[in-house]
């Protein structure tokens, strides 16, 4: 449908100005989406938050149980004692070494408070990682964690939310309720390998509050730093030197664990041969209780290929449905008895259990409650080279039967893991459609990649679900060839569901076949493949192919709300931006808005507003707009969502705001605030709005300089990233010129307006009318008549609804028409732009041109025109002239070193905290200890305050 025509089936609800009745859609305007012509239908509930995606498993963060006849080590326990006295200790050792049962003796002795966290291969992840640590902090102090939790719900990279953990365990210190002492225990640390965990780790680590440690344990040394801690004193270490058992405590161990005793020879040939490694001594006395007459005299297997040996000796030893149980178990890496009874059919799970405990099987309980149990790594690892000898069949089976009862549990995850070893594809693209749509929507990227990396290509080939994901993946990180291919191998496969959508058997087939559930809609699959290739189109050399794309969306909306809706609205609403459409934009993009509130889809939300903003100031809606951005930023933070990829977007829009209220101080506290929240996640797309918002605030104070480093960053961003100049505003190219003309040259925009051409097919309402009105406004001053030019565009514009737009054209009009000598045309053509921007207190339009309007606007006052406003604008214009002066000679309270002096003209240059960070290869929180010097030197609070005194001295 026209853009026109749309705007005025629904031009009751345009014309609204409340907030409450824009959000009062009419029943009749809503009969050209279907998927509102049955609001009376039962709604899908909201979208699970990524914590009910990634469930917690309790019995992770429970220490295991201590034996009952436990070894005293007190030589061991007392080294232990040195952890409360470092922040990080680090016990390193090959498995079967008692890392795990050393710590955990020594909390029982110590009760001290304490969070226990063992991993496994699904924790490599930040956000899975960060959630278990919160949630294990909440249940020793229940206001702790929660908040940061929330936060790990949306930010994949966790960052923040470390931060935010740390600042709520810094403000427990300064309570009564802080412990003197708390040890934090992380088990089989070995499983991180995640660049961007470890160094969130590292960075937690750094940050620890006085009162907490952390004990890591693991197989190998972690890429912690941990030279640099023993540099500084800051770190505990202990090795398979100090853990394994003494020739002393060998005897003792045999006795006190398993009841065996061996002549003086033996004990010292055993020990020499297991040197003292527990976990061999542990299968060697299991060996010999079970074949009593065996003296250990012939055995020579060096100590590398003990545990092996022993394994298998003690496997041999037991009943064979003792032993099928024991490969059975061991295909997953902890379970409980419902689990146990899914891999043993036939066997009494609740009996085999009994049993591999009471013999000591290196079965461990770990859970208080002794819901949940693993097996030691020795064992399992044994365990698991002998299922390689089982046919294939019957293992990928048991894998399934694992996988199913995950799946029924809600454990997504850890179901797509044993899929994936059961070479069910089908079945892990039906898991994988269930648990990635929600962690990729809270942008969760890293951890989508890792999941769909495990499905290899061929298979991944198969589900167009999955293709799509992997297509959106791929489009955050600008790879256009490979969103496409995806996207077309996608689309073949949902076509020919579609074709089908006429007989139900036949399409179940096929979504089976496809990998989707029988709920799933193809038509909502459809619109998502649309959507890409218009984002496509709308970041390359195609924006005409975005509105094709997204006017074929029409065609496919699914029948009923959901999640996805949300974004097909900010993708309509937006190109109806682009075309010049307000009216339509505003509709779309407020019932995008709507649909991100009710799903709670905070991405989206954002990215609406950063499309619904702009539609408002420009029709003039200044207060409201403000007034709407105060009331979505309330509601995202009442949902801990800050920390959001494109939390800056915020920012950015206020500063957009206050420039039109003509705040320019405030907007720049905003520019300044818009760069702190400014990290590696922002998309490249939003970096140029970004760039261009500093231009126009700093052309706003007439800031030259500044403007010109803000225009060279904004044309970096899309060298690096784009092809075409595909923006809503004008390009560099075209800014540069204006600048100049600003700064004194107009011969550049000379230039330009001599090869513009007035006759270009409009595909960009937003920028090409302000290329026109630069044009138009060079053309004046050479003294050429360009009336009938501006008022087409006037009439487009105002039909459009573009109030703002439609002031600067007439103020354009007006000068124009003083230029030609016609006076009463002149007054006319201010008396209707003056009459439109005084309701709503629109001066901005004036300002430019104020020398040039000064002598009509007065009159207009003597003969009671809106006279408080034009004195207001006289007033404010008379107040903006900025004093000239030179360098300020007074002295600093302190010299700037060298390094300040770098960062302060990284500063000046722009640069956010993470950019200086890596430009000078020095961590983010070691700049902030700069700025923090050179604000106290300078005598300033703030970046922008150190930056203004900087420029007045010299510095930079």
């Amino acid at each position: 449908m026209p853009a026109v025509g749309f705007a005025a089936l629904h031009q009751k609800a345009y014309l609204y100005d409340s907030k409450r009745e824009l959000f009062d859609i009419p029943d009749e305007a809503l009969t050209h989406f279907p998927c509102e012509t049955s609001r009376r239908r039962r709604i899908l509930s909201a979208t699970q938050d990524v914590a009910a995606i990634i469930m917690i498993l309790t019995s992770k963060l429970q220490p295991p149980q201590l034996p009952a006849q436990l070894l005293p080590r007190d030589a061991l326990q007392q080294r232990l004692g040195g952890i409360i006295r470092k922040p990080v200790t680090l016990v390193s050792a090959p498995p079967g070494f008692g890392k795990t049962t050393a710590l955990a003796q020594f909390l029982h002795r110590e009760q001290l408070p304490y969070l226990w966290y063992a991993l496994d291969e699904q924790d490599n992840a930040p956000g899975i990682f960060w959630r278990y640590v919160c949630a294990g902090f909440e249940s020793v102090f229940p206001k702790i964690g929660p908040r940061s939790a929330r936060i790990l719900s949306v930010d994949d990279d966790a960052l923040n939310a470390v931060r935010s953990l740390l600042d709520e365990l810094t403000q427990l210190g300064r309570t009564w309720r802080r412990p003197e002492s708390m040890l934090v225990a992380i088990d089989d640390v070995h499983y991180l390998n995640d660049p961007a965990l470890l160094q969130q780790l590292d960075y937690f680590l750094d940050h620890l509050p006085p009162y907490l440690h952390v004990a890591l344990m693991s197989r190998t040394i972690p890429a912690l730093h941990i030279p640099r801690r023993q540099v500084r004193d800051g770190v505990l270490l202990l090795n398979a030197e100090h853990l394994r058992l003494s020739e002393t405590e060998t005897p003792q161990f045999l006795q006190t664990r398993l009841g065996i005793s061996l002549d003086a020879s033996d004990m010292k040939k055993l020990h020499r041969l297991t040197e003292g490694w527990i976990g061999a001594l542990q299968l060697y006395g299991l060996n010999l209780q079970s074949q009593p007459a065996n003296r250990l005299l012939s055995l020579s297997a060096p100590p590398e290929n003990v545990a092996a040996y022993l394994a298998e000796e003690c496997f041999q030893q037991q009943d064979d449905w003792v032993q099928t149980g024991l490969l059975n178990l061991a295909l997953v890496p902890r379970f409980n008895l419902q689990l146990a009874n899914q891999l043993c059919p036939g066997l009494d799970a609740a009996l085999l259990l009994e049993t591999l405990l009471r013999r000591q099987l290196f079965l461990s309980e770990t859970s208080a409650d002794g819901a949940w149990y693993r097996f030691h790594d020795l064992l399992r690892d044994w365990l698991q080279l002998r299922n390689q000898d089982r046919p294939p069949g019957e293992r990928q089976a048991l894998h399934g039967q694992a996988a199913q009862w995950y799946a029924e549990q809600g454990y997504f995850l850890e179901a797509m893991e044993q899929w994936t070893l059961a070479g069910d594809w089908e079945q892990t693209a039906l898991c994988a459609g269930r648990a990635l749509p929600e962690i990729l929507r809270m942008g969760h990227y890293p951890l989508v990649a890792r999941l769909l990396a495990k499905i290899p290509q061929e298979q991944l080939h198969r589900y167009p679900k999955l293709l799509v994901q992997r297509a959106f993946l791929q489009l955050t990180r600008m790879r256009f060839d490979d969103v496409e291919a995806d996207l077309d191998l996608a689309e073949r496969y949902v076509n020919a569901m579609l074709e089908q959508s006429e007989n139900p058997h036949t399409l179940a087939q096929l979504k089976r076949q496809y990998g989707l559930q029988e709920s799933e809609s193809v038509r909502e699959l459809k619109c998502m493949i649309i959507l890409g290739r218009s984002h496509i189109a709308r970041m390359t050399d195609r924006p005409e192919h975005a509105t094709e794309q997204l006017e074929q969306t029409r065609d496919f909306l699914p029948e009923q709300d959901s999640p996805f809706t949300a974004w097909l609205f900010q993708g309509l609403g937006a190109d109806e931006y682009i075309r010049g459409s307000l009216h339509a934009a505003q509709y779309l993009l407020m019932r995008a808005l709507r649909s991100s509130r009710k799903y709670e889809e905070g991405f989206c939300l954002l990215a609406t507003l950063s499309w619904l903003i702009p539609v408002l100031l420009q029709q003039g809606k200044l207060q409201f707009a403000k007034e709407l951005l105060e009331e979505q930023q309330s509601w995202l933070e009442s949902r801990h969502m800050h920390c959001l990829p494109n939390w800056g977007a915020l920012h950015y829009l206020r500063l957009l705001i206050l420039l039109e209220l003509e705040q320019p101080e405030a907007a720049n506290q905003e520019l300044e605030r818009l760069w702190d929240a400014t990290d590696d996640r922002v998309m490249a797309v939003d970096r140029v709005y970004h760039k261009w918002g500093e231009f126009a605030l700093r052309l706003a104070q007439q800031d030259y300089q500044q403007a010109e480093k803000a225009l060279n960053q904004l044309d970096a961003y899309f060298q690096q990233h784009f092809t075409q100049w595909n923006f809503v505003v004008p390009s560099p190219a075209t800014l540069k010129v204006l600048l100049d003309a600003l700064s004194g040259n107009p011969f550049p925009l000379a230039q330009w307006a001599a090869t513009y051409d007035t006759q270009a097919p409009i595909v960009n309402l937003q920028r090409q009318t302000i290329e026109l009105m630069m044009y138009a406004r060079i053309r004046i001053y050479q003294q050429a008549d360009e009336l009938d030019l501006l008022l087409d565009r006037l009439t487009l514009i105002q039909k459009a609804g573009n109030l703002y737009f439609s002031i600067n054209l007439l103020v354009l009009c007006c000068l124009n028409e003083q230029a030609q000598a016609r006076p009463s045309s002149a007054r006319e053509f201010l008396s209707q732009a003056v009459n439109a921007a005084a309701p709503l207190g629109v001066r901005r339009p004036f300002r430019e041109e104020i020398s040039f309007l000064q002598p009509l606007l007065m009159d207009m006052a003597r003969r009671g025109q809106a006279a408080t406003f034009i004195s207001e604008m006289m007033a404010y214009s008379s107040s903006q002239v900025r004093p000239q002066s030179g360098h300020s000679k007074s002295p600093l309270l302190e010299e700037l070193s060298q390094r300040e002096t770098t960062i302060l003209n990284h500063l000046s240059a722009g640069r956010s905290n993470e950019e200086i960070a890596l430009a000078l290869n020095i961590a983010a929180s070691t700049v902030k200890t700069h700025l923090r010097n050179i604000y106290a030197k300078l005598g300033v609070r703030r970046r922008t305050q150190a930056l203004a005194i900087a420029r007045e001295k010299g510095l930079v």
